[in-house]
């Protein structure tokens, strides 16, 4: 009975040793292993009088099933690994102790856009061209006094005739830089304007409607008139004007031709049956102008040889 125990203790244990071998030999050639545990089972049924041991129990040699399947499906496919994350299967080192793979997200955009700008410095020392600015900028005590600005005569026009001549209406004394003073009496009623047409040197030009170079308009106070005529220039100048009692704003003359409404020149010239020449009326206006006292002259008065 004794050798009957120890020949199936003897028999298991071959069965076992030779399962073992199988199992890592069917590892490494990849042959299935399910197919070599039924062949292991089968043998170890099959061994030895009646398959049942001395307690009566059956011996059945089986792997584990999860082992099998993996064994004969490989490998598992590694994981899917995220920043962080450990993955022990190919990480650990020698001692066992995970390494652990961190990306930091900071990193990442560095690598992706390239190094970032070198900071400014600023303590210390100041950008040149910046404190080149704040000199520029930096006000002095230094008081530059203004351009004196020209005379611009056109700034006294108040309106321009069809024929193009400019008028200044009552114009102020001491205006311009040279001025033509002129106080008118003699007038035959204590009404309308005085009308003052002014002419450069060129004696063509006198008293010719269209090229006078400036018309002076004063309304009538008295039986003196004062007027100012402003000049932007000295030289020599003429000038010719009447009392425009109906301030129509021309000369008005009778059915034969004759000045209806009183007039005169400039220098008070002598009067006759023809026009004064150029050089009798002609005068220089000097720097700080000039005055001219003018007597009014009716047509009666030159026929009758009156003197202005």
């Amino acid at each position: 009975m004794n050798i009957l125990k120890r020949r199936a203790s003897l028999i298991a244990t071959i069965s076992f040793l030779a399962l073992a071998q199988s199992c890592e030999t069917v590892e490494e050639a990849g042959t299935p292993v399910e197919s070599v545990s039924r062949d292991a089972e089968t043998v170890d049924r099959t061994s030895g009088p009646g398959v049942d041991n001395a307690d009566n129990t059956p011996t059945v040699m089986s792997s584990d099933r999860q082992t099998m399947d993996r064994l004969n499906t490989g490998p598992e496919p590694p994981e899917h690994k995220t920043p962080g994350q450990v993955n022990r299967s190919e990480t650990d080192n020698a001692e066992g102790t995970p390494t652990v793979t961190l990306v930091d997200q900071k990193i990442i955009d560095r690598l992706n856009t390239g190094p970032e700008p070198p900071e400014r410095e600023t303590s210390g020392r100041e950008d040149a061209s910046v404190k080149d600015s704040a000199l520029l900028a930096t006000p002095t005590n230094t008081t530059v006094a203004p351009a004196e600005a020209e005379f611009d005569i056109a700034s006294l026009y108040t309106r321009v005739t069809v024929k193009g001549i400019p008028v200044i209406e009552n114009p102020n004394c001491g205006i311009a830089p040279a001025d033509i003073r002129i106080t008118v009496f003699n007038p035959d009623r204590i009404r309308g304007h005085i009308v003052v047409d002014l002419y450069n040197h060129v004696k063509e030009d006198f008293l010719d409607p269209e090229k006078a170079i400036l018309r002076i308009i004063t309304r009538v106070t008295g039986e003196e008139t004062t007027l100012c005529v402003p000049v932007d220039n000295t030289g020599d100048y003429a000038f010719a004007l009447y009392h425009d009692r109906n301030s129509n704003e021309k000369l008005d003359k009778n059915f034969l031709g004759m000045p209806s409404e009183r007039f005169a020149l400039s220098n008070n010239p002598d009067y006759g049956m023809r026009t004064p020449d150029f050089e009798k009326v002609v005068f220089t206006v000097p720097p700080g102008g000039v005055e001219q006292r003018i007597r009014l002259m009716s047509s009666g008065d030159v026929i009758s040889g009156k003197r202005g």
